[in-house]
This record gives structure tokens, C-alpha cells and sequence, in this order.
């Protein structure tokens, strides 16, 4: 059961990677696409691997409840964790992360506006007169 929960969790976690891709696809110009993306990595990457190891390794500390202490007196590494205080801070985070993602996954959603219809002629390639302009209204071949 806990490999079948592991596996039903991370496609539950990569499901919405596809969807996200076409949102940010969807929200950028197109020749603003490629810069998007990179910047859409850049800021995933440094929130994503920067301050979760300090949040989680603050909320291993205070599970701990015997330390070692060293020969010169300082304290050494966690012998013993609160196995129950510890699992209750790491659920109680991912679901916090989690609902916090989503709203501001759905205040992007609805705070988007309606693309008009110049912004979808745009989008098909038609501007009326046959030929295929970008989103800087220049012409393309």
C-alpha cells in the first residue's frame, strides 16, 4: 500500500505539468515565449530548492527532543525525534504549500482577461489580408 499511495502521489504531483506549460504558453506573446519560460525556471528553481531546505531542516530541529552534546559542550547532531510532532509539521506544510499554490494557481486564472478578437486572429495568423503577422504586427515570411 505505501508504494501504491508514493506512485498515486507523484502522478498526482507531475499531472499538472503539462497544463501549466499551456498556461504560461497561453498568458505570454509569442515571441516573449522562450524568456518566459527560462524566467518561469529560474524562479521555480531558486523557490523551490533555496528555502525548503531551511524550512524543513527548522522543523526537524524542533522535533528533536535528545541532542548530543559534544566533548567541548556544543551541541552535536538530534539522537532522538518526535516521530508524531514531526509527521503532523511535514503534512500540515504540504497541505499549507499546496492550497496556497492552487489559489494563486486559480487568482491567475481568473484575474486573466478574455483574449479578444484581435488577440485570437492574432493568434490564428489572420490579419485580414492573408498574410501572417506576429504579435508586433510585423509581417512574417
Amino acid at each position: 500500500i505505501p508504494l501504491a499511495l508514493s506512485v498515486l502521489g507523484t502522478m498526482i504531483n507531475f499531472s499538472g505539468y503539462a497544463a501549466h506549460a499551456t498556461v504560461y504558453q497561453r498568458v505570454v506573446s509569442e515571441v516573449d515565449r522562450t524568456v518566459a519560460q527560462g524566467w518561469r525556471q529560474f524562479v521555480t528553481r531558486v523557490l523551490g530548492t533555496l528555502p525548503a531546505p531551511i524550512l524543513f531542516g527548522y522543523i526537524i530541529d524542533n522535533a528533536c527532543t535528545i541532542w548530543r552534546v559534544n566533548f567541548d559542550g556544543k551541541q552535536g547532531n538530534c539522537w532522538v525525534y518526535d516521530l508524531d510532532s514531526l509527521l503532523v509539521w511535514f503534512v500540515w506544510v504540504q497541505i499549507f504549500l499546496r492550497i496556497g499554490s492552487s489559489l494563486l494557481y486559480f487568482a491567475g486564472w481568473y484575474l486573466y482577461p478574455e483574449p479578444t478578437k484581435e488577440d485570437l486572429d492574432r493568434y490564428e495568423g489572420k490579419n485580414g489580408y492573408g498574410t501572417t503577422t506576429n504579435s508586433n504586427g510585423y509581417e512574417m515570411t
